[in-house]
């Protein structure tokens, strides 16, 4: 069996880790026991109510009923065998699982980045089963965009509303090119921000920041994988039903610094703008080639399923 090709979005974790994600080393609780994870949602829970009228981050996660439970790097091999220790949560259906190797900042990260893609998928309906390949990789940006910036813009609030430092930012923004790429992000949108720019332009700035490491660590090629392997499955048939006017109007409700609407950062994008693979990121000449490729095969749609026994 040929082996699942891992990009740069697993090195990005791992080095990323290494800055502000590393795993604890000396924490008041044991690391996976339910008194941390209780002390990490009371945190989340105090970040929350720092934001402007609310993040809505808890009201989010008990309208869709999530869970979150502290779990090892070895049960994280589930979703990515091997790999478990890169990966510091991931949501299944109404379960977040979150590695208790990594310390709470970025686990508290983590929490909003999951949330996050939890209420698009559930508030926006923002699945790719009803898109054609190039539709599917913009939406898979935008989510990705999406929940890194609503992300970095919790974490921020996490500092203001507990008053402690949980990424170091060099005094001298000069010295930021000395961080992690992920983390010059968060330099610059707390820069912005402490500067006096207002929320609608800091966090368009960021939404846009989030856009590039997207395409940096290559999410636009993980996706084709899949779009690859999956045709290989598929039978012939029509699959993309999604109406332009529902897709563009998807992505123009996420950009937001929250979950009940406000100012986003699509608002001024045209339709036009939406569809542009080089306004949301740009793309590779190898991935847009397998694009391409992938867009002159002919429709396709899932196999029907076995018909099950009768009683079942």
């Amino acid at each position: 069996m040929k082996k699942r090709r891992r990009s740069g979005i697993l090195a990005a974790f791992i080095a990323a880790a290494g800055l502000c994600g590393a795993p604890a080393q000396a924490a008041p609780v044991a690391p996976y026991s339910p008194q941390r994870l209780e002390q990490l949602m009371d945190k989340v829970k105090t970040a929350d109510k720092a934001c402007p009228g609310g993040c809505g981050l808890e009201a989010a996660m008990n309208r869709y009923n999530i869970h979150p439970s502290l779990v090892t790097s070895k049960q994280m091999d589930i979703f990515a065998p091997g790999y478990g220790a890169a990966i510091a949560g991931r949501q299944q259906g109404n379960n977040m699982y979150l590695n208790g190797g990594y310390n709470d900042a970025k686990l508290i990260e983590t929490v909003a980045h999951e949330v996050r893609h939890a209420w698009q998928k559930r508030e926006l309906g923002a699945v790719s089963a009803q898109l054609d390949p190039r539709r599917a990789l913009i939406l898979n940006r935008f989510r990705e965009a999406d929940a890194f910036a609503f992300g970095i813009y919790f974490t921020y609030r996490v500092e203001q509303a507990t008053g402690k430092t949980l990424v170091k930012v060099p005094a001298d923004p000069r010295r930021y090119k000395d961080m992690h790429p992920y983390y010059q992000i968060y330099a610059m949108f707390k820069l912005n921000m402490d500067s006096g720019m207002p929320l609608s332009a800091s966090y368009r700035y960021l939404v846009q920041d989030c856009f590039e490491h997207v395409n940096r660590v290559d999410y636009d090629g993980d996706l084709l994988q899949e779009l690859e392997e999956r045709a290989k499955k598929m039978t012939p048939g029509q699959q993309h039903t999604m109406p332009e006017a529902t897709f563009t109007q998807i992505l123009r409700r996420m950009g937001t610094p929250g979950f009940e609407g406000g100012y986003g950062a699509f608002e001024a994008w045209s339709d036009a703008d939406l569809r542009d693979l080089h306004k949301s990121g740009g793309i590779s000449a190898d991935n847009l080639a397998r694009l391409v490729k992938l867009e002159a095969a002919p429709p396709t749609s899932a196999p029907p399923a076995p018909p099950q026994a009768p009683g079942r």
